[in-house]
């Protein structure tokens, strides 16, 4: 590889977006281009082929349609946003050889077992989110061989829509707040999710481009909790005392079905990049 490589960064004022440009943007190892929504926007073909006039060795794609629920009645536009658009990608990546890192979801999983996930367990998503995720993965591996697709869930960041930062806004709003307890799931700090991505693509540039690093991996801070655990974790860390009342996922119907258990097994992960991998109670206590 050369001695700098040249990196974009689609989806760039996202939460991870953001997080990654922090990394990226002042790293003399690296010549680096964000690109955003108006530079670049998955939803039409034609901005997506700008992406054949850039240079680049490395591209990271941040961006998806994510509004979960929303997606049960826009199926279309999510689908060319989180699948559709990873075919056009994919292609061009593949024309120039480059890297492709690409984000996932636990969504892809919701498969009824109830033990840490492998990458290589069943995937039978239930949500048009979590259908199109799932194919936007089958596009990119069918075209692009050089890739890392990093399966992640629970995001968070300081910055941004997420559930820390809704929970902590209605803390503000409401007399009390009602939150699913019987969803399991790891919670994910963004910033250590882009410290594992910039590992995987760090062991790439040192010449560990053998197929078996290529593929797909699991990424969550350590442990397990609900919503309503976390958010109630939240509440301790931030020292707030509006009420917080445990619900059932039947007492909040939803438009998209969400996973009863997601928890992901990221032993693959941690054993390529050699890793120590926080628990979510952690990651949590440095965002806040």
């Amino acid at each position: 590889m050369k001695s700098v490589c040249k990196i974009i960064i689609l989806g760039s004022t996202g939460q991870l977006g953001t997080a990654l440009k922090q990394v990226y943007q002042n790293n003399d190892r690296y010549i680096s281009t964000f690109l955003n929504r108006r530079s670049v926007n998955l939803s039409r073909t034609e901005s997506i082929h700008k992406l054949k006039d850039y240079d680049f060795d490395i591209l990271i794609n941040t961006a998806a349609y994510t509004a979960v629920d929303k997606a049960e009645s826009q199926q279309r536009r999510c689908a060319k946003i989180n699948a559709l658009a990873l075919e056009e990608i994919a292609a061009i990546c593949q024309k120039k050889q480059a890297l492709c890192v690409h984000f996932s979801t636990d969504y892809v999983y919701d498969n009824d077992l109830n033990r840490p996930l492998l990458e290589t367990d069943p995937t039978t998503p239930k949500s048009t989110y979590g259908i199109t995720k799932l194919l936007g993965e089958k596009l990119l591996r069918a075209i692009c061989k050089k890739h890392f697709i990093i399966r992640t869930s629970w995001l968070y960041s300081r910055q941004g829509q997420n559930f820390v930062n809704t929970m902590i806004r209605l803390s503000k709003e409401k007399d009390e707040i009602r939150v699913v307890n019987d969803q399991i799931g790891s919670p994910t700090f963004v910033d250590d999710l882009a410290l594992v991505t910039d590992k995987l693509i760090s062991l790439y540039r040192e010449g560990n481009q053998q197929s078996d690093l290529f593929g797909t991996y699991n990424f969550s801070n350590q442990g397990e909790t609900t919503w309503y655990g976390l958010a109630k974790e939240v509440f301790r860390i931030k020292n707030i005392k509006t009420p917080l009342l445990p619900i059932t996922t039947e007492d909040y119907p939803t438009p998209a079905k969400r996973p009863a258990y997601s928890v992901m097994d990221c032993t693959k992960i941690k054993a390529v990049t050699g890793m120590t991998i926080p628990d979510w109670q952690d990651g949590l206590r440095r965002c806040l």
